[in-house]
């Protein structure tokens, strides 16, 4: 979905410096297509490996990391993310992708300087399958009522 909303083929491949800068797994790379901005990432292929909760909680936050800082180099004023590593991706972690996601997000957050958790106003989450949206909805607010979250240093 996201590929033909920027324009792209199935088999079409990114531009050069995306496709170069995306080499390694959890990076992040702002691409622009057109008139369309995109930050493409290589989040975490959980999938036919074991990992810990912990260890699969950090490689996501160190994607989303890499993401957040590659939004806030860019300049641009608003982000909307999608779920990383759903889908087939998830591995033994697809029943708590949600709460995975929302400890990440933190995490990632948390590895951010002062200065660009400063440039972070709003960060959507985008779960387009309704019947998912619930789960990371509730993964959320069980995550704020533990541990607020602030853009503090």
């Amino acid at each position: 979905a996201v590929r033909a909303w920027l324009g792209l083929g199935l088999e079409e491949p990114l531009p050069a410096p995306v496709a170069a800068a995306l080499s390694a797994p959890l990076r992040a790379k702002l691409g622009i297509h057109g008139e369309k901005c995109c930050i493409h990432v290589t989040g975490p292929d959980f999938c036919g490996r074991s990992c810990t909760r912990e260890e699969a909680a950090a490689e996501l936050a160190e994607a989303y990391r890499a993401a957040l800082a590659e939004f806030v180099e860019s300049g641009l004023g608003s982000l909307r993310l999608l779920p990383l590593s759903g889908g087939g991706s998830a591995g033994e972690f697809a029943e708590e992708l949600p709460e995975l996601t929302m400890t990440a997000l933190r995490q990632a957050f948390a590895g951010l300087t002062g200065d660009q958790r400063r440039c972070l106003n709003a960060v959507e989450l985008c779960v387009y399958a309704e019947a998912e949206q619930p789960a990371f909805l509730a993964a959320l607010r069980a995550l704020l009522a533990r541990e607020p979250w602030c853009g503090g240093d």
